[in-house]
Formats: C-alpha cells, sequence, structure tokens
C-alpha cells in the first residue's frame, strides 16, 4: 500500500505518529503524495489502508487563499509551521487541520520534496466559534454622554475626559478644553498620544489599560500632568465605561489640580524611603562593625553573624538569599539559591578569596545601592578578617615582644603637641585623640618608630614618636626653624621630618590617592595610605619603617643635615632592635585598615548627623500631608504612629489613639469586615485600597479610601501603614454621574452621519437613525443580519470583491482604518460612503468587531471617475503618439542615415573596378537597412492595431508557425552560424492566437540572434504544458547563449516607455510588440538567466500561451 515505509529504527516512531493521530505525508512541490501514513487516511476521511500515492493534496482545500499563502510561505520560508486551515474530507465532512511542512530543495535550490505533518483540530475549533459566538450575544449598545450631564460636567472646575479603548478623546469638558487651550471640539477625536509628550501619554495610557483590563475603577490617584519644567499634578479617578453585557467601552476620566499637595507627599514618600533604605544598610554595616568588639572573636562566628545581617538590609528581605565562602568555610542561608538576580563581590585577603553572592529567589534586580551595600559587607569584612589574622599573626611573634616593655603614653615633644594647630578638625572631632591613638597601637606596637594622621589640608591629627631614633632627629630638625612658633617651623621647609612625612609622603598619597612608599631624610622609609570617607579623602595616615643606616658615610651624611654629632647618631642606630619583614608587613596591612577604620567612623559620624537631619524632615512633611497616615501592629491592632491629619480629623487625642485598637475601634460592624479583610491581603504582600466610612469621636461618618502596605521594622516586625484620603466630595460627583447616566443615549442618534457596530462576523448590531434611513431600513431589519447582502452587495459595478474586502478588513482592522467602497440601499441604489473603521478589542486584544462611521461621497466619487476615465483616455492618446513619433524619429533617422552614408561611400568607389566586392557590401547595408525600416513601419502598424482594437483569436498548430519563423530567421541570418533545437515531447501543440504569433517568434529569434557574440549562436525552444490557477497553458522557453540581460534592465524589459528609455536600451520597438501581442492572448511572458545568479551566460524568455480546447480548422 501508499503509506510510508520505516526501518527497523523508525517503526517505533511509525507507531506513535499512528498513536498520537497525527497525518503524516511526503509529496512534490506541486502537491503530489509520495508517501504517508495511517493517520493520513483517517484524518482525510479514507480507509487506513487506502493507497493515497498520486493523489494531490490540493482537492481537500476549496479555499484556494489558504493554498496561495500555504505554497508562498512554503517558497519562501521552506516550512510553514502550525498553519490553521479547512478542509473537506473524502465524506464532504468540514475539518480544521492544523499543518506543518518542510520544503526540500535540491542542488540547484529547485524545490523537490514537501514532508508535512497534520492534525485534526475540528472539535477545539468548532469548540472556540461557540466560545466566540457566546461572548458576542453580551455585547450592547455604548452608552455616552448627553448634552444635559455635559452642561454639568462644563461647570465642575476640574478635567472630565471621557476616552474610548483606543486612547481616542471622545467628550470632555469645558474646563478641560480651556486648560489645554482649545476647543471642545477640537480636542474631541484627538489621540492621547497626539496631545501630550510621549512619555507623559504613555503613563496614562498605562493607567487607563489597568482600568480597562480590570473592569474595576482606580480612585484618587496621583498622576503628572504638563511638561517637566512646569510640573503640574492631578489626583485622578478613573472609570470603566461598563455596558449592560459588562464590556468596557472606555473609560471616564477625573481629575482635580492637587500639586501643592502632591509635591509635600512626594517628598515625605521619597524621604521615608531613603530614610528607611539608608536606616537598615546602616544598621547592616553597624552591627559588622560592632562584632569585631567581641572579644576572642572566631572567624566562623563573624560570617556566620554577617550572613545573618544581609536580608533584612536589602529592600526585599524575604526573598533574599545569601552565601559566603572563605577559605575551608562556605555559610549559606537555608533558602540559597543561585537565580539570574545575582550580584556578587570577590575580596582578596592575604592572597585567600572571600567570595560573598547574593541573589533574589524572585524577579527583583538588584539596585546599585544594593550593590553598593555588598561591596561595602564585603570591604569592612575584609578589614575585619585581616584585623583578625593580625591578631593570630601577633600571638604567633610574641616571643619578640616578651623582652621589651612598649610604652604606649603619647610622647609630647618639647615644642609642644602640634594638633592644637589644627583648623580642619575633621579627623580629629569625628574620632578624637584617644581613638585614634588606640586605632593606630594596632600597628604603631610592632615597629616602635613614628606615625602620623594628617587632615586633607595637612594639619596633625596624631603625632606618635616612639624610637628613639625618630625623637632625636625630629627635635634636631625642629631646630634648624629658628623659630618659636611652630607653625612657621611647619612651612619654613627646615623642619626635615616634616616635609618628608608630609609633604614627600601623605600629601603625595591625598594628592594621589594611592598609598606612597619613600625613603625619609632620616634613612628610614615611610608608608602613606590616604584615608577615605566613602568616595572622599578626608586625609592621610603613615608611619615610618625599617632599620636606621649603619653604613658610616650614610650616618654622616644625615648628621651633616641635621647639624648633630655623628657618634651620637650612631650609638642611637646601633641600639634600635630590627624588625623581621613579615612584622613589617602585618604592620602595613594594619596601617591599611586603620585608614579604612578611620574613613568608615567618619563616614558614620557624617550619615548620623544627616540621619537625625533624615528624620527631623520626614516628620515635617508626616504632619504637613492632607490625606491621614496611620500606622499600626496588626498583632495587637495598637498604633504604632499616626499625622496630625489623622487626629484632627478623628477628633480624638494622641492618648486616646495609643489606647484605641485598629481597625476595631474606628469603623462599623459593616465595614469592620471589610478592613478586616483588607488587614489580611496587605500581610500577604498585596497593596490593598478600600473605601469604607471612618467614625470620629462625635459619631460623624467621612467616607475615606485607604492603601495599605505592610514593612518589616529592623528588628523583623511587621506593621502596616495605612493612608486615607476624605472622599465625601467625590462620592457626591459620582452620584451625579449616575443620576444622569441614562440621558446619554439619544447622542449617537442626534449624529449627521452613518454609525455602525459589526460583530467579529461582520453581522450588524447597531445602527443609528441617521443610518436606517439613509438605507431605507429600520433596525429590526438589519439587527444580526451580515452586512454583506444587506447594505453592502457582494462585488462593487466595477467587479472588486466586497465580500473578500470585508473579511480582509476583519483580519487586519489596523491597516483599514479608512476605507470607500459601494454600498446598496434596500430599494437597491448604488450608493459610495467613505468609512472610518476604529476596532473593538476584549481586554485580551482580541477583535470583538468594529465600530465604523460613514459619509456619503457618491456624487464625489461618481465625478472622480469620470474624470479619472477622461484623463487616463488622453493620457493614453497622447503617450501613444509621443512613442510613435519618437520611435520614428530616431529610429528611422538611423536608417536613413545608414542609407545615405552608404550611398556616399558608393560614390567614391563606383568608379574603381577593383572595388566590385566593396561595392556589394554597400548594397546589402542598404538592403539590409531597407528591411529594417520596412520592419520598423509593419511593427508600428500592427502595435497600433493591437492597442486600438482586440484581435479575435483562433486555435492554432503551434509548430507550423514556429517552423516556419525559424525558417524565415535562419534565412535572413544565413551568414550568421546558428543552431536552433525543439525539444518538445509531442507535435500537436494548439494554441489561441492569430496571424500575430509569426511576429512574436520572430522577434524572440531576431533578439536571440541580435544580442550573441558566440561563433556558434545556439538557442533551444522548451515546449511544455502548464497548469496554473486552473488555467491551462502551453508553455514555450527560449533558451540562449547570449550576452543576456542586467538585473536593473530585466524589470523594464516589457515596459511601455513612452519617453526615450527604450532606444537606451538598445530594444527597439520589438519587445514592446511582443508584450502587447502576448497580453492580447491573456499570455505572460518574462526572462530570466539562463544560468542562475550569472546573466552574462545568456537569457531565457519564458512564454505562457493559452491552450485550445479544440483543433484548428
Amino acid at each position: 500500500m501508499g503509506k510510508i515505509k520505516f526501518n527497523h529504527h523508525e517503526l517505533d516512531h511509525e507507531k506513535v505518529l499512528n498513536d498520537l493521530n497525527i497525518g503524516f505525508y511526503i509529496g512534490n512541490f506541486r502537491g503530489k503524495v509520495l508517501m504517508h501514513n495511517q493517520s493520513f487516511n483517517r484524518i482525510l476521511g479514507f480507509q487506513a489502508s487506502d493507497n493515497l500515492i498520486g493523489m494531490r493534496i490540493g482537492r481537500f482545500i476549496e479555499d484556494q487563499d489558504y493554498l496561495k499563502k500555504y505554497y508562498h510561505l512554503l517558497k519562501e520560508y521552506n516550512e510553514v509551521k502550525n498553519m490553521t486551515m479547512p478542509i473537506k474530507d473524502a465524506q464532504g465532512n468540514l475539518k480544521v487541520i492544523q499543518l506543518n511542512s518542510q520544503l526540500i530543495r535540491d542542488e540547484n535550490d529547485t524545490p523537490h520534496e514537501v514532508h508535512a505533518s497534520f492534525i485534526d483540530i475540528t472539535h477545539s475549533f468548532l469548540k472556540q466559534q461557540e466560545l466566540k459566538k457566546e461572548l458576542l450575544k453580551s455585547e450592547t449598545q455604548y452608552k455616552v454622554l448627553s448634552q444635559e450631564l455635559e452642561l454639568i460636567l462644563d461647570h465642575i472646575p476640574g478635567i472630565i475626559v471621557y476616552k474610548d479603548t483606543e486612547n481616542n478623546i471622545i467628550r470632555v469638558n469645558k474646563f478641560a478644553a480651556m486648560v489645554h487651550n482649545m476647543k471642545k471640539e477640537a480636542l474631541q477625536g484627538i489621540n492621547a498620544f497626539d496631545l501630550y509628550p510621549y512619555e507623559l501619554a504613555r503613563s496614562y495610557w498605562e493607567d487607563d489599560l489597568e482600568v480597562i483590563k480590570s473592569k474595576q475603577p482606580k480612585l484618587n490617584f496621583i498622576q503628572p500632568w504638563k511638561p517637566k519644567e512646569d510640573q503640574k499634578w492631578l489626583n485622578t479617578s478613573k472609570i470603566p465605561y461598563i455596558d449592560e453585557e459588562g464590556n468596557v467601552k472606555g473609560i471616564i476620566a477625573i481629575a482635580m489640580d492637587i500639586t501643592e499637595h502632591v509635591t509635600i507627599q512626594k517628598e515625605l514618600e521619597e524621604s521615608k524611603k531613603n530614610l528607611d533604605e539608608k536606616i537598615n544598610q546602616l544598621t547592616c554595616l553597624y552591627e559588622i562593625s560592632k562584632i569585631d568588639e567581641k572579644p576572642n572573636l572566631r572567624l566562623s562566628d563573624l560570617l556566620r553573624r554577617t550572613l545573618e545581617l544581609i536580608p533584612p538590609a536589602m529592600k526585599h528581605p524575604k526573598l533574599v538569599c545569601a552565601r559566603i565562602t572563605y577559605q575551608e568555610i562556605v555559610l549559606e542561608t537555608s533558602d540559597f539559591q543561585e537565580t539570574e538576580w545575582k550580584f556578587s563581590i570577590e575580596q582578596d585577603i592575604n592572597s585567600s578569596i572571600l567570595c560573598l553572592d547574593v541573589c533574589y529567589t524572585q524577579a527583583k534586580y538588584i539596585s546599585k545601592e544594593e550593590q553598593n551595600l555588598i561591596e561595602e559587607v564585603g570591604h569592612r569584612l575584609k578589614n575585619i578578617i585581616e584585623r583578625i589574622e593580625a591578631r593570630r599573626d601577633l600571638r604567633s611573634i610574641q616571643w619578640l615582644l616578651k623582652k621589651d616593655t612598649i610604652n604606649r603614653e603619647v610622647f609630647l615633644p618639647n615644642y609642644g603637641d602640634l594638633t592644637k594647630l589644627n583648623g580642619e578638625r575633621t579627623i580629629l572631632d569625628s574620632i578624637g585623640a584617644d581613638l585614634l591613638q588606640e586605632i593606630a597601637s594596632e600597628f604603631f606596637d610592632l615597629l616602635e618608630t613614628s606615625s602620623a594622621i594628617y587632615e586633607k589640608n595637612g594639619d596633625y591629627a596624631l603625632g606618635y614618636f616612639s624610637s628613639e631614633w625618630c625623637r632625636f632627629l625630629d627635635a634636631a630638625s625642629r631646630k634648624l626653624c629658628n623659630t618659636e612658633d611652630n607653625q612657621e617651623a611647619l612651612n619654613s621647609g627646615k623642619w626635615h621630618c616634616h616635609e618628608s612625612c608630609w609633604t614627600r609622603a601623605s600629601k603625595i598619597s591625598i594628592f594621589k590617592d594611592k598609598e606612597i612608599d619613600i625613603v625619609c631624610d632620616g634613612g628610614l622609609h615611610i608608608i602613606a595610605i590616604p584615608i577615605k570617607a566613602g568616595d572622599e579623602v578626608v586625609g592621610s595616615i603613615n608611619f615610618g619603617y625599617g632599620n636606621p643606616p649603619k653604613e658610616n658615610y650614610k650616618l654622616k651624611h644625615i648628621a651633616k643635615k641635621y647639624k648633630v654629632e655623628y657618634t651620637k647618631l650612631k650609638e642611637i642606630a646601633s641600639s634600635y632592635r630590627t624588625r623581621p619583614p613579615y612584622i613589617i608587613e602585618i604592620a602595613k596591612k594594619r596601617l591599611r585598615s586603620a585608614a579604612r577604620t578611620i574613613g568608615y567612623l567618619i563616614e558614620r559620624k557624617k550619615t548620623e548627623k544627616a540621619l537625625e537631619l533624615e528624620k527631623q524632615f520626614a516628620e515635617h512633611i508626616l504632619n504637613a500631608s492632607i490625606d491621614t497616615i496611620y500606622v499600626f501592629d496588626p498583632q495587637t491592632g495598637k498604633a504604632v504612629r499616626w499625622n496630625n491629619a489623622f487626629r484632627r480629623i478623628s477628633g480624638y487625642s494622641d492618648q486616646e489613639i495609643a489606647s484605641m485598637k485598629a481597625p476595631d475601634s474606628y469603623y462599623s460592624q459593616e465595614d469592620l469586615k471589610e478592613a478586616q479583610e483588607a488587614t489580611r491581603n496587605v500581610l500577604s504582600n498585596q497593596e490593598t485600597t478600600l473605601e469604607i466610612s471612618l467614625i470620629t469621636k462625635k459619631g460623624n461618618l467621612i467616607p475615606f479610601e485607604y492603601t495599605g502596605r505592610s514593612f518589616q521594622t529592623i528588628g523583623g516586625k511587621t506593621l502596616i501603614v495605612a493612608v486615607g484620603r476624605d472622599i465625601s466630595r467625590r462620592r457626591e460627583a459620582q452620584l451625579l454621574l449616575q443620576h444622569s447616566e441614562k440621558k446619554y443615549r439619544e447622542l449617537v442618534d442626534l449624529a449627521n452621519s452613518i454609525i455602525i457596530r459589526l460583530d467579529k462576523d461582520a453581522h450588524i448590531q447597531f445602527i443609528n437613525r441617521f443610518g436606517q434611513s439613509f438605507f431605507e431600513y429600520s433596525q429590526e431589519e438589519l439587527l444580526n443580519k451580515h452586512v454583506i447582502g444587506t447594505i453592502v452587495p457582494k462585488t462593487e459595478t466595477s467587479g472588486r470583491d466586497l465580500e473578500k474586502m470585508v473579511k480582509t478588513i476583519f483580519k487586519n482592522p489596523e491597516k483599514y482604518i479608512q476605507v470607500e467602497n459601494e454600498n446598496i440601499t434596500k430599494t437597491g441604489n448604488r450608493v459610495w460612503i467613505s468609512w472610518v473603521n476604529k476596532a473593538i478589542l476584549d481586554n485580551y486584544g482580541n477583535l470583538q468587531g468594529l465600530l465604523s462611521t460613514g459619509i456619503d461621497i457618491t456624487e464625489k466619487k461618481r465625478a472622480a471617475e469620470l474624470l479619472k476615465k477622461s484623463e487616463k483616455k488622453y493620457r493614453e492618446a497622447f503617450n501613444r503618439v509621443d512613442f510613435y513619433k519618437d520611435l520614428i524619429a530616431h529610429d528611422m533617422n538611423n536608417v536613413l542615415q545608414t542609407i545615405q552614408s552608404s550611398v556616399e561611400l558608393y560614390k567614391l568607389i563606383q568608379k574603381d573596378p577593383e572595388n566590385i566586392k566593396s561595392q556589394e557590401e554597400v548594397f546589402t547595408i542598404i538592403k539590409n537597412q531597407v528591411t529594417k525600416g520596412a520592419n520598423i513601419v509593419s511593427n508600428i502598424v500592427k502595435l497600433s492595431k493591437i492597442e486600438d482594437m482586440r484581435i479575435p483569436t483562433e486555435p492554432i498548430l503551434l509548430k507550423y508557425v514556429l517552423n516556419r519563423t525559424i525558417e524565415h530567421i535562419l534565412k535572413a541570418y544565413e551568414m550568421k552560424n546558428i543552431e536552433i533545437i525543439i525539444d518538445a515531447s509531442k507535435e500537436d501543440y494548439i494554441v489561441l492566437a492569430n496571424d500575430l504569433l509569426y511576429d512574436l517568434f520572430d522577434n524572440l529569434l531576431i533578439n536571440a540572434v541580435k544580442y550573441n557574440d558566440e561563433e556558434v549562436i545556439k538557442i533551444q525552444i522548451k515546449i511544455s504544458e502548464r497548469n496554473i490557477e486552473v488555467n491551462d497553458y502551453i508553455q514555450l522557453e527560449f533558451i540562449d547563449n547570449g550576452i543576456g540581460i542586467r538585473e536593473e534592465l530585466k524589470e523594464k524589459l516589457f515596459e511601455r516607455m513612452y519617453e526615450k528609455e527604450r532606444r537606451h536600451m538598445g530594444l527597439g520597438i520589438g519587445l514592446s510588440l511582443v508584450d502587447q501581442i502576448v497580453k492580447s492572448y491573456n499570455g505572460k511572458i518574462w526572462v530570466e538567466n539562463r544560468i542562475q545568479d550569472d546573466y552574462t551566460k545568456g537569457s531565457n524568455f519564458i512564454l505562457l500561451l493559452p491552450k485550445a480546447q479544440s483543433s484548428p480548422e
């Protein structure tokens, strides 16, 4: 049988395809079945055992549009995916299949085979159609505003706008028109995207879509109005306009200017948000810093506690997981999982990598502030770990310190305390002298040399001298300044120790923001580290390290520079105890850690100060709000915070509010249920809005709109903040709107144009009175009737298929916003209407129907058609005359000039007997030119006849005409080596043509010979039968090996060129005549390359002539 044969590896696949009822077949490009499976038979209504090889798959597809689209997609993209197609099976049953196909091409890129599979989706398709019909029943007529309510709304000092679901403004009140500096009529009909800047319009539209999709009003929300340079704020409510069937037809927006209130409110919210986030982050960093204060702190305890502190410091604590990896320690939160919303940092600590990974478990991207926090946590961990490891290393070298007891008392030089000259005082006041000394002791105890901490301007925050070497040289260089004034001494440039420590080390480290390591004038090394508070360099810290010089020449040089005794200097140098290199490296690490610690403490001091200011500012903003703000504990109902507005409106004192329980104490039993439900929603992380009435101390009921949100305190306690707004005035406005709503139904019927609404199947659901009168129908006669056959004929007078046009409009309504077509009245009068169409979409963007407005343009259309026909007729006549004039003037002039030149040449050579051969050649030229001129005149006459009248056709034996034309060509060009081969499967091809067929073949063959530079001119003529769109043709291919035709010329080859284009292309009138003859036969002609993608190898003129159904007489 004709099913697909599988090898033993594919038998299971065949069974699966049949079990799943997936039809599968392989066919050629024209739809002929070559292989198929059993499911193919079942779906198409055949027995499983039937052999369907050779059958054309197109026989099951009645709608040729689907078939054309299918082959177009297949040829264009080599595949068709999930195409839904209606078919009729062998039993005549209508089915719907979902088709997937792949086109296989051969090595010449020619379509070879089609591999296709399909499934029967008839049941689901019909179910979907039934659901769509059910949706149609739920549609009702639009509710629109009437003039009476419009008068009321015009006196409301607020913006009121009614828009449709396409963002078009339908109605506005007078105040809205006034603030837009436009008339109401000009404003109505404008799309909001054409009225406002794009970003503003998009924001409005997003709010509209929210209301449209939810079918719920969005009340008393704040939105911007006007550009940023003139920013205004509106208190806006948007109410869905819903018809009786529950469909949203548009939205009504009511907006009041509350710019001043919003400005204060936004400042409060932004301040509070920044404050909360900053507090959480600072708390995290502060707690990490406090960990380091614990005695005998273990590394694992530090990392574990840090891991616990990270989630509460993030914006969404419940969605955060984290992991810390260091050396052999790997610690994770219990719910850790790596996600795409991840931020990681690494810190190099003594050649070991500390890795900190923080992830959100849901789609929350880590903000820049959170990234900075994570980086700072890593940075501080590094500092603490370095200190832990440094202490550990210090304990391991205690043997070095056993013999010496370090004097930690600050040595005060005889010139006094330089920190008293400190005018900058950023470091000194932020840290304090005692704490600076304690911080410096972390590294200084290891070295016993000298250390200094400088402000950014060079003022001393700490000066520390421990070794006898540094004290001795510092005192000596101070004497060189020759002044009792320390400030003068510092500025003198003679204080060598100060110049080394500040000018050559710390000052440069501040300027370059990097470590500086130099050799000082006293022979020791000085390393200086910039101190940074955040991103700002606020100072520098340094210390001296290394051994004093031992070489005599160096000591003598220093003694001379400092003007001290050489022997004394040598004695001091000899007494210094050497520190091993690793001790120096530890001290350097501690120096860097000290710089960071000082910077952090300064930054913390600044933050604490700013935090206090933020708290004061937040308190001011909180109480400046006109809305009530109430924060309570949902577990106990006790109030935590409230603003002045709540106290004033409720009428209770602060003591009474603190003792009352929320929400029980403030609402009636009916409203209390809603309040309790809202509390539960808020606790489940849902921002909730509700409207209930607040009972004041005096017993008054005030309607409020509340918005509630939950948040967590630093300690992890969940609180709820409820923001309430008095909506008494809005309630009154809504009652007015509802009271007048019914009086707007007459507005559509007052329109002086046709207004009609169609469902998605083009059935009429509504037509206004003007439309009923125009088309001479009553509404009952048109309701639920298809638009085709009632007010739209199936075809126009011109033959345009209006039924197909209506289907096309419903497939792509956005492309047919405005159309003009012929319509018909009940009494049969043909009228022309200009329609403006608006698609009606559901909440998911699916087409539900069209709303169309029409204007009668019958008289205008008829006048335009008459004018168009007249213009076309005269233009064609003029172009024809102009074409023939140019043709005769140019081509005949060329012929006459050639003859004239030949005659003059003949006069010169006729008296010379030796030029007999040349004379014959001249006569041949003259003869050929006369023949050419005769052909031009003959072609013009024939072309004119074809254009002026239709010459009847009759059955003609194709090969008879072709053979006679070939004989004529071979005789006319007997001097050329021409090979013409006819490739045909039979002799009796019969076409519908006339005597002009000789001219058609003659011009094509002359063209192939004339434009050929080869020694042997080869022309192959292939003849075959072809069926295109149920029409039978005889196809002829004239294939030559000539010079070919460039791609850009192919497009213009058969065009009518009444200007001078054709002769510039060297084509004469021949191909124009060919094109006209072919068109008169209702045939087709085009040209391709003989070899694909290489036009220089010759051309292939392909000709389709209608096949005759009878034999010639």
